[in-house]
């Protein structure tokens, strides 16, 4: 990780989906950049690309879908892991076309704890919980 902190891009386009994951990773102290679709999220992480840690996207996205955002990090950051999630097990097909394979996937519906524990997973020592 860049820093102690985790730092997060997420690319969600419901918005209650989008808060709850913010609200539920910054529990965990991380910092958490959104972006309602995949294309805004490409913008951004082109601009922080050096302090992401981590990119969860949904794979189903207006603009520019999950799949096709996953190759554009990957092209342009290879050792950032992308994490992509999606409520429709047929867009498995999108990935499966898709230049790079994911470093994680997951199906909806699922619950916070599951998804931090497969960040947990992927990166080790990150989402500690916070000392109190």
């Amino acid at each position: 990780m860049s820093t102690e902190k985790l730092s997060l891009l997420i690319a969600e386009d419901e918005p209650d989906l989008l808060d709850l994951y913010t609200q539920g990773f910054q529990m965990f102290g991380a910092e958490v950049h959104g972006a309602p679709d995949g294309l805004q999220a490409w913008e951004k992480f082109q601009e922080i690309s050096s302090e992401i840690d981590l990119v969860i996207s949904d794979i189903f996205m207006p603009g520019m879908n999950g799949a096709q955002l996953m190759d554009k990090i990957k092209d342009h950051s290879p050792n950032v892991p992308v994490f992509l999630i999606t409520g429709y097990a047929h867009l498995r097909r999108l990935v499966e076309e898709s230049e790079h394979e994911p470093d994680a996937f997951l199906e909806k519906p699922f619950d916070l704890a599951e998804l931090f524990q497969r960040i947990r997973e992927l990166i080790p020592g990150s989402l500690t919980p916070p000392s109190s």
